[in-house]
């Protein structure tokens, strides 16, 4: 158990502003490079969306239909 309980951050305070920025700047460069580093490893993000699936459903769910939507091009 850390910090946070089972989670490695505490994901209800986590600043996205700097992660925001960081993909900003990796479209504006096309994606050049292949080990990109924007500030959150895989492993982060998938605790994330484990951490809101668990914690803000609704939320979750949210996220799930827009990634669908935007799949098909909506």
């Amino acid at each position: 158990m850390g910090k946070y309980g089972k989670w490695s951050r505490d994901w209800e305070q986590f600043d996205w502003k700097p992660i925001d920025r960081e993909l900003k700047e990796v479209i504006k460069d096309n994606g050049a490079g292949s080990n990109i580093d924007v500030g959150i490893s895989r492993e982060e993000v998938i605790e994330y969306f484990e951490w809101l699936s668990e914690n803000c459903p609704e939320e979750f769910l949210k996220l799930l239909i827009l990634r669908k939507m935007s799949e098909y091009g909506l």
